[in-house]
């Protein structure tokens, strides 16, 4: 049966992720202050689609609460046909088109190199919310485990922890105080990179939708008791 709630919220983090995209290209030339705005208004979206993946994997993880064993691989099959075809089309799509628009050199069809773009999200900007996903689908029986001592602990508490987890780390990653100039090339890539492939960026709010969907109509009553609109 299918949450009319969740539906709704999809609809309007889409909304969300439309006003990133266009903000940059209709107001950042003519009125940045405007654009600024406009980002911080609509930044709501990718945090909100990150819920609604940990909901969605809950809701559909029949058992998640009784601790029986996942079926990883059939697990994967079907994550990958509905995120990993269309990210890897996508991605494919999109060299092709910066190799014709751009000059020579710019876009390689080197194995390697297609492997580099496809494993961190180069292919485009945007891309880096599809590759979070697929690390998030493929690491899914930790997260599976750590819902489930959360739930068996004392919930609050375990979420103050994450929440604590989830500033120190968030913070570390925007100031690593770090010289990479010695590492290594993939070392370096890997670093440089990890905004893009790092799921751990988004545990709490993932964490957090898994929570929803075991609690749905505690979690509803806890947003009505407090609803201020």
């Amino acid at each position: 049966m299918r949450n009319t709630i969740i539906d709704n919220l999809r609809g309007i983090c889409m909304l969300g992720v439309i006003g990133i995209h266009i903000g940059s290209l209709a107001l950042a030339p003519n009125n940045f202050t405007l654009y600024l705005l406009l980002e911080i208004l609509s930044r709501y979206s990718v945090p909100s689609f990150f819920f609604i993946s940990g909901y969605g994997l809950a809701c559909t993880d029949k058992g998640l609460l009784s601790g029986s064993r996942l079926n990883y691989i059939d697990f994967m099959k079907k994550r990958l046909r509905g995120a990993g075809l269309p990210y890897l089309s996508w991605s494919l799509f999109y060299m092709l088109y910066f190799w014709l628009i751009l000059p020579p050199g710019f876009v390689s069809w080197n194995p390697l190199h297609v492997a580099y773009v496809l494993f961190f999200g180069l292919g485009c900007y945007h891309l880096y919310f599809m590759v979070i996903l697929l690390w998030f689908y493929a690491s899914y029986p930790l997260w599976r485990r750590l819902l489930r001592i959360i739930i068996h602990q004392s919930i609050p508490f375990m979420l103050v922890l994450l929440f604590i987890f989830q500033l120190a780390f968030n913070w570390w990653t925007t100031h690593p105080g770090l010289n990479t100039a010695g590492w290594s090339v993939l070392a370096k890539n890997f670093f440089d990179y990890r905004l893009n492939y790092l799921p751990l960026h988004y545990l709490l709010i993932f964490m957090s939708g898994g929570l929803a969907a075991c609690y749905w109509e505690k979690f509803i009553s806890l947003l009505r008791r407090y609803n201020v609109i």
